[in-house]
């Protein structure tokens, strides 16, 4: 969302600007308040609008610190146009670093990570590689509009992956969990 478009929401109560490369607008509004306009027992009613998300050309070191918060479990991936195109997992630094021949610390292999995700032994190499070429690409979305139980029964297996929140051009909005 533009910083413009932000403040002409009616709900608006403030902002704040996060940075990491690029600005991330985070609505003060209450996450258990819906903004007026979303429809009750519609996905825009029910979505976080607290999201962090990493652009695709950011290298992966800049991307690290948002991967390492330990709210979120995967890191959204957009594009220049704000639309969802992946998610940027632990276990896709993990594989990124092996397949640059890079040792892994033995923490980290078999199934992932357990614990909070610690960047600090990833190899400078990998950390300038461009968060696209390490995402686990195509995200699940659904529409502000769309009714909350039908997206729910639709990403009913899709356990640990976040549902990406779009408006009606596509443009990441928010997100909840599947």
């Amino acid at each position: 969302m533009d910083l413009t478009d932000c403040g002409r929401c009616p709900d608006c109560r403030g902002y704040t600007l996060r940075n990491v490369e690029g600005s991330t607008i985070v609505c003060s509004l209450p996450a258990d308040e819906a903004p007026r306009g979303a429809t009750a027992g519609t996905v825009g009613a029910a979505m976080a609008r607290d999201v962090m998300c990493a652009a695709a050309e950011l290298p992966l070191g800049a991307a690290l610190e948002l991967l390492a918060d330990q709210r979120q479990r995967g890191v959204p991936v957009i594009d220049h146009a704000d639309r969802p195109i992946g998610v940027l997992y632990p276990s896709d630094v993990v594989a990124a670093v092996r397949a640059r021949g890079f040792a892994v610390p033995a923490a980290l292999d078999g199934a992932g990570p357990q614990r909070p995700f610690d960047p600090a032994w990833i190899p400078e190499e990998v950390r300038k590689v461009p968060v696209r070429e390490v995402m686990t690409r195509g995200a699940l979305t659904a529409r502000e509009t769309d009714p909350l139980d039908d997206v729910r029964a639709r990403v009913a297996g899709e356990r640990g992956q976040r549902l990406m929140v779009v408006d009606a051009e596509g443009r990441t909005i928010g997100a909840m969990p599947a």
